[in-house]
């Protein structure tokens, strides 16, 4: 379970991290504009990654509602309880910003 738990954590500052770069990038492109004062980059992409994982919960939630689909409220995993839509919405968001980057790295 602790193993478990450092894999997540590691997926999870990995993912802030590579959010980060990506929206330093993005930031030099207009440094020389004039803006409002900017947040952290840290904050910026989690509450990036806030966002991405809350719309892709819904964007879930959604379809098991229209489909019908009966899926269990919990799940335990590994001594922890938790709703299955949760767990799949931060999954994807944690890979989301990798594939990303594989699109770009093959020309898509």
């Amino acid at each position: 379970m602790l193993l478990h738990f450092l894999v997540f954590m590691m997926m999870l500052v990995l993912s802030v991290l590579k959010r980060v770069n990506i929206r330093n990038q993005r930031i030099s492109k207009f440094k020389n504009l004039p803006t409002d004062p900017l947040e952290s980059p840290v904050s910026s992409a989690l509450s990036e990654m806030l966002g991405v994982a809350g719309g892709i919960y819904l964007a879930l939630l959604m379809l098991v509602s229209f489909l019908q689909i009966d899926i269990p409220s919990m799940v335990n995993i590994y001594g922890m309880e938790i709703e299955p839509l949760a767990l799949i919405s931060i999954i994807i968001t944690l890979i989301q910003p990798y594939v990303v980057e594989l699109k770009h790295y093959w020309g898509g």
